[in-house]
């Protein structure tokens, strides 16, 4: 398989030289190479995202365009997604659909099927919108939890008279024994 910027190059879509800057600032700052030739600004993010759909047969998609299902929220946490950038769509059958800025990234595919128990169908989405929509849709699902911890010790205290809060990294205070006077 061709890589991406022989890819990008081939197609006229950059010019060799812009491929070797490109490459080298890569070797300077990190990232991968559509996101570098996207910072410096010789390709728009849709670019990278169409050429890595039509190179790994792997549909893409605009999450600018698309909610999240809630129903997918939990099913992996916050520090997973942003480790292989990737984040829970939807849910048909045993089939969960993530979006993911790599869709080679067998670790990450394997991972996902491993948590969920469901087989993952994976979409090309560019860094930027998965990163965007990782904030996102956490910060809901985390204020969903707290909001659900809330209402369950709130129920569960409901029937009790009192509760005794203690502070944390101080004992309870014990009797001490009685000494006659």
């Amino acid at each position: 398989m061709s890589r991406l910027g022989e890819i990008l190059v081939g197609e006229n879509l950059i010019t060799q030289e812009q491929l070797v800057g490109a490459l080298d600032y890569q070797s300077k700052n990190g990232g991968r190479i559509g996101s570098c030739l996207v910072r410096l600004g010789h390709l728009s993010e849709d670019a990278v995202t169409a050429v890595l759909s039509k190179q790994y047969g792997v549909p893409c998609i605009n999450l600018g365009y698309f909610e999240v299902d809630p129903d997918v929220a939990g099913l992996f946490s916050r520090e997973v997604a942003e480790r292989y950038q990737v984040l829970p769509l939807s849910r048909m059958g045993s089939t969960l659909t993530i979006a993911m800025v790599d869709p080679t990234n067998v670790i990450a595919l394997d991972e996902m099927k491993f948590i969920t128990g469901l087989n993952v169908q994976p979409l090309v989405a560019s860094e930027s919108q998965v990163i965007s929509a990782i904030k996102k849709h956490f910060v809901v699902s985390d204020e969903n939890r707290l909001r659900q911890a809330f209402q369950d010790i709130t129920e569960s205290s409901n029937g009790a008279s009192e509760v005794e809060v203690i502070p944390i990294g101080k004992p309870p205070a014990q009797p001490g024994p009685s000494v006659p006077m």
